[in-house]
């Protein structure tokens, strides 16, 4: 009997999910992790659905950047291995790498951190979520506006920053902006022009934050950094975003009262709003040892 390789087992999600279980994955994240899985692949495949050597072929003659070279060749060698002798860390970092190739390579993948989304993957050592956008406009803005390709994707970012004066993206940028979160960032300068009014009055509130003596405004700030700029990028519904642009205000407003950081001020802000709300208290604890927006 022919051996399977982890690519066929990737490409079925009937054995993928029983996998997973067999790694002590619980039932509702496998299937959430499948889902993932396949988002990714069809994402990578284009539109048509590849067959596991035809995603192997394609994987080995993509052009990339350099700093996804490392891990393109280790997803290589992991999926080209027998699927019974794989341990449940490299399939881990197989997952991992999928969804992150996706993102970058493939056709409209939008991912964030687990520990920012999804707790439950977070302990499995799963680093990313992919994210499906809840609000139509969002979606369709991001299907019709954000490129695929990083190259295309870099020089739209460039592009966009320069018109709205909102300050520069080139190399120094790659330390604020992480190569999957360029989406994130294209997708929040396409609804800058493209949004409902609620999008952009958060938006509005975000570059008020993002402005300095005299007007200068800097969106990618390295000594005051904040990426509220991901909001979009997260499973918020068009109500969220109000309650957003009241929190990013409200930070702004404590700034110019007292000498704080942007992280400081927006931690402050969400504990006044929590009073004494244990369970708001809490989530405000996680999200500061998470740094969602600030790492």
């Amino acid at each position: 009997r022919a051996t399977e390789e982890l690519a066929d087992t990737l490409f079925n999600s009937k054995k993928i999910t029983q996998k997973l279980s067999d790694f002590n994955f619980k039932k509702s994240d496998a299937l959430v992790l499948q889902n993932y899985i396949s988002l990714s692949l069809e994402s990578l495949s284009n539109k048509k659905m590849l067959n596991p050597n035809e995603f192997k072929s394609r994987l080995a003659s993509s052009k990339n950047f350099e700093q996804d070279i490392k891990i393109k060749n280790e997803l290589r060698s992991i999926i080209s291995r027998e699927s019974s002798q794989i341990q449940k860390e490299e399939l881990v970092v197989a997952i991992n790498n999928i969804i992150y190739f996706a993102s970058r390579y493939g056709n409209k993948t939008l991912i964030n951190y687990t520990d920012c989304t999804n707790d439950s993957l977070d302990t499995y050592g799963i680093q990313y979520s992919v994210v499906q956008l809840k609000s139509s406009r969002t979606k369709k803005v991001f299907d019709e506006y954000v490129p695929s390709s990083p190259k295309n994707l870099k020089k739209y970012i460039a592009q966009r920053m320069q018109k709205l004066k909102w300050g520069k993206f080139d190399k120094s940028s790659s330390l604020i902006v992480l190569p999957f979160e360029e989406k994130s960032l294209a997708l929040f300068l396409a609804l800058a022009e493209y949004g409902t009014v609620e999008q952009k009055e958060f938006i509005k509130a975000v570059v008020e934050l993002s402005t300095y003596n005299r007007g200068r405004i800097q969106l990618l700030d390295a000594k005051n950094r904040h990426k509220f700029w991901k909001v979009f990028s997260s499973d918020v519904t068009e109500d969220d975003i109000k309650g957003w642009t009241s929190t990013i205000e409200d930070t702004t407003s404590k700034i110019k009262k007292g000498n704080l950081s942007v992280e400081e001020a927006f931690y402050k802000v969400l504990k006044e709003k929590a009073q004494n709300n244990t369970f708001l208290l809490k989530q405000l604890d996680s999200l500061k040892s998470k740094r969602c927006f600030f790492k």
